[in-house]
């Protein structure tokens, strides 16, 4: 029998008195596909860089194929081991053939720097090893998502090969369908079952559960620095792993929604048009969460940009107490904010603190006599995360040393720090763990109990689902269905999604 592709035993690593990983005890056999799951925080990160060489461990033993590989693992993807990241390193003006080779050099001839037939014939061997057929003249900038991570990976085999690595490669995939839409991240989940099938070892952390239950033999949660649960997927549910995230048994997960007071809208939106959407009408009252939903690619990914003048709209109105919007400067006049999908292109600013993002959006407000107000602003910013229950609680960190759940709270505690009348969210949950996502839906919902209007932009039928008074689902870019009361259900949403039924709540086409 051979050995495990990896097997760690008693993996320990702090930063100053700081643990990050206590006792982390995994194995990773060859031909499988191995789930990681953990809140943000919990030291998956850690974990990665690691087995990459950037981190030396504490205390434990790395094993690769039965050797014990010292630590820091030096030229990891020389031994066999590489990872693919969510920031996958690609320039998108460059070619997808000169990006795979710019990480590991270039294939020469003999009087040549380069040798395009050599590069040409390894990327269509390995992509036709991956099942992937992509244009290599292509600028990476106009692939789809998933074909940017199919691109990372064939560079990430090529490191392999000119490493002379074992033909049974460690491939670590760090969160990579975050932020895929499902039929992307389908793409991407076959080709990682090819992977495996060719004898890798392959270990997936991610926060999508339907995910990781469809794709992985087993999947491990890491809580606090250790391993605290390790389980086939066929012998576990969905509410195993959350319970193991989060340490505790949850009577709900999603928060109860309350009753809509009603009252005049808000937010009156008529005939709005963009790229896809084709003439949409909303109104959203005081204390309202309607959710706008549909397939990938129906009109929903716009709408938020739409509504808050960040896009041109090709057509129609958005209307805020009678208030015209066209511009993002008409937005935030009107009382309207917006958490952008993209947290990392259009969330946060990076190379500053939390202190600086927090207090960014009414920062003129923090000055007295031309002098900035630092205490304020500390104690402001400190208060917000506070709330949001951003972990650590320290104003003064980099925006980079926090989480991805934790920047998305700063994000969503920035915008709240504006105390906006209507609140447009762009998948607000996406890429977060289960406990961050939760922390985040149960403060819009409190926000709703005082009055706020809002919108919510998002392809999670689930979520929508439990935490929507109203549904409307979008079918090639107009209104297919408006579901409300009991027939809110996710069921609902993938039918009326699917075209399998037209049931709503009013006509199609009227105003929802």
């Amino acid at each position: 029998m051979s050995a495990p592709v990896l097997e760690l035993t008693g993996i320990a690593k702090s930063f100053g008195a700081v643990p990050a990983l206590v006792s982390v005890d995994l194995v990773v056999e060859p031909g499988t596909i191995v789930g990681l799951l953990g809140q943000n925080g919990s030291g998956k990160s850690t974990l990665v860089k690691i087995l990459t060489g950037i981190h030396r461990v504490d205390a434990g033993e790395i094993r690769f194929h039965g050797s014990v590989l010292e630590s820091p693992v030096r030229h990891a993807s020389r031994r066999g081991i590489v990872v693919i990241h969510q920031d996958l390193g690609l320039h998108p003006r460059l070619s997808v053939l000169d990006n795979v080779g710019v990480g590991d050099g270039y294939a020469t001839g003999k009087l040549l720097p380069r040798s395009r037939r050599g590069e040409l014939g390894t990327f269509r061997r390995l992509g036709e090893r991956l099942g992937i057929d992509l244009d290599p003249w292509r600028l990476v900038g106009e692939l789809s998502p998933a074909e940017r991570v199919f691109v990372a990976v064939i560079r990430a085999l090529r490191e392999l090969e000119h490493g002379g690595g074992d033909g049974r490669p460690l491939i670590l995939f760090d969160e990579p369908t975050a932020l895929l839409p499902a039929a992307e991240s389908a793409r991407l989940i076959e080709m990682m079952r090819r992977l495996a099938a060719g004898g890798a070892g392959v270990l997936f952390i991610t926060h999508r559960l339907a995910e990781l239950m469809a794709t992985c033999d087993k999947a491990a949660v890491i809580r606090d620095g250790s391993v605290v649960f390790e389980r086939p997927t066929s012998e576990v549910s969905h509410d195993d792993y959350i319970e193991a995230m989060l340490g505790r048994r949850m009577s709900s997960y999603y928060p109860e929604k309350h009753p809509v007071a009603g009252g005049e809208p808000l937010l009156r939106v008529r005939g709005l048009r963009g790229r896809r959407l084709q003439g949409l009408d909303l109104d959203v009252r005081p204390g309202e969460i309607v959710g706008v939903t549909g397939l990938v690619g129906m009109g929903q990914e716009e709408l938020p940009m739409l509504l808050c003048g960040g896009a041109p709209a090709a057509g129609g109105a958005v209307e805020v107490g009678g208030r015209s919007i066209t511009t993002v400067r008409d937005a935030l006049a009107s009382g309207m904010a917006m958490v952008p999908g993209d947290r990392r292109r259009d969330g946060v600013w990076t190379g500053t603190t939390a202190q600086e993002n927090v207090t960014l959006p009414v920062l003129g407000s923090l000055f007295d006599r031309g002098l900035l107000r630092a205490r304020r602003q500390r104690e402001q910013a400190r208060d917000l995360m506070g709330r949001a229950g951003v972990h650590p609680p320290r104003p003064d960190l980099p925006i980079s040393a926090f989480s991805g759940g934790n920047q998305q709270k700063i994000v969503f505690a920035k915008w709240m720090n504006t105390d906006p009348r209507i609140l447009v969210l762009d998948e607000p949950t996406q890429g977060v763990d289960a406990g961050a996502k939760r922390d985040l839906l149960q403060w819009i919902v409190s926000e709703t109990a005082r009055g706020i209007a809002v919108v919510m932009a998002s392809a999670d039928h689930e979520q929508v689902a439990a935490l929507c008074h109203r549904v409307l689902v979008l079918r090639e870019g107009a209104i297919a269905a408006v579901l409300e009361g009991d027939q809110v259900t996710e069921e609902q949403i993938l039918k009326a999604s699917s075209g399998l039924t037209s049931s709503t709540g009013r006509p199609e086409g009227g105003t929802a």
